[in-house]
């Protein structure tokens, strides 16, 4: 995930996921999901966290096959809404130089 790498690089990012109808062309976009991410991005991911539509959370927990091969680590945050636990996504990538993220983190067994 691109915000677990920019973490890693010690550059912090917050945004909003989701999903709705899309029509598009060469020139034009319009999407329930991208107004919806936006908002969210805006109004709820206030300070550095990925936060996750309750819809698209209902949507991934459905398939237990997608769940299998894609399992994010969702978590809901302390205000209620699901988020990326980009935290847990640092072990995976804490074979490059150490970073101020992943100095601190304890080391996994």
């Amino acid at each position: 995930m691109v915000a677990g790498i920019l973490l890693k690089d010690e550059i912090l990012c917050r945004g909003g996921i989701a999903t709705g109808r899309t029509i598009h062309d060469e020139r034009v976009l319009l999407s329930e999901g991208f107004i919806v991410a936006h908002e969210i991005e805006q109004h709820v991911a206030v300070y550095p966290r990925i936060v996750v539509h309750d819809e698209l959370v209902k949507k991934v927990k459905a398939f237990d096959s997608l769940t299998a091969f894609f399992s994010p680590p969702l978590k809901r945050d302390a205000d209620g809404f699901w988020f990326i636990d980009l935290f847990s996504q640092l072990y995976r990538f804490k074979d490059g130089p150490e970073s101020v993220f992943t100095r601190w983190l304890p080391e996994r067994e």
